[in-house]
């Protein structure tokens, strides 16, 4: 599970960790809010180092570069799916009909459940992916909303918004925010909170908003 309050970089994030699973893995990337036509336009930003907003309001004056690029990117082994409104059995029979091997889900709470209320929607999401996971044999990699209660202090694994099956649910919980929960800034952390087979720490990431990519620029601490 990647977690995050809103602007903290979610979506770029998984994105730039996708493209890099993408080389070696069969990889699919559920948008369960942003059309695939967006997606891609920040996945050829970050992939070919052009500019986002050049890329997006289609002005990019120099295109050289990105051609060139964008011809490694087209070997890259992944699919962007629009699922809006789907459920965790539509995004099984879609990943195993692609045979993915890793899929993102962006994000965990959109996804259509049986429940009276968010809790037991988003219970009942984070237990049929947990299924799907273990019977498939499919890494899932979730997105999902923190609660704003935690503003301005690092989050922690109680701030998952709506359910804690999701903390108890996931192998791994990565915990994405802002260095100055008040400035626009650069500066990310990035806080393994859960880690069932390893270490837990912070990792300093700096994110170039124009191109879509974190880079670290401190060893892990804490």
């Amino acid at each position: 599970v990647v977690g995050g309050r809103p602007s903290a970089g979610k979506t770029a994030l998984t994105l730039q960790i996708m493209l890099n699973m993408a080389r070696s893995h069969k990889v699919a990337y559920f948008s369960l809010e942003t059309r695939a036509q967006k997606i891609y336009d920040r996945l050829v930003s970050c992939y070919t180092h052009t500019p986002f907003p050049a890329i997006k309001d289609g002005q990019v004056k120099d295109a050289t570069a990105m051609a060139a690029g964008y011809t490694e990117f087209s070997k890259l082994h992944f699919a962007v799916v629009e699922a809006a409104g789907w459920t965790v059995e539509q995004v099984k029979a879609k990943s195993v009909g692609l045979g993915a091997e890793i899929i993102f889900i962006d994000y965990l709470s959109l996804i259509h459940s049986e429940g009276k209320n968010r809790y037991e929607k988003t219970t009942n999401i984070s237990l049929d992916l947990h299924v799907m996971a273990q019977q498939s044999e499919i890494t899932v990699i979730a997105l999902s909303q923190l609660s704003r209660g935690g503003d301005g202090n690092s989050p922690e694994l109680t701030d998952l918004r709506e359910s804690g099956q999701i903390e108890q649910d996931a192998d791994v919980v990565l915990l994405l925010s802002k260095v100055d929960s008040d400035q626009d800034g650069s500066d990310r952390y990035l806080k393994i909170a859960k880690n069932k087979e390893g270490s837990t720490g912070t990792i300093l990431l700096s994110f170039a908003g124009g191109y879509q990519t974190f880079r670290e620029v401190e060893n892990r601490y804490g």
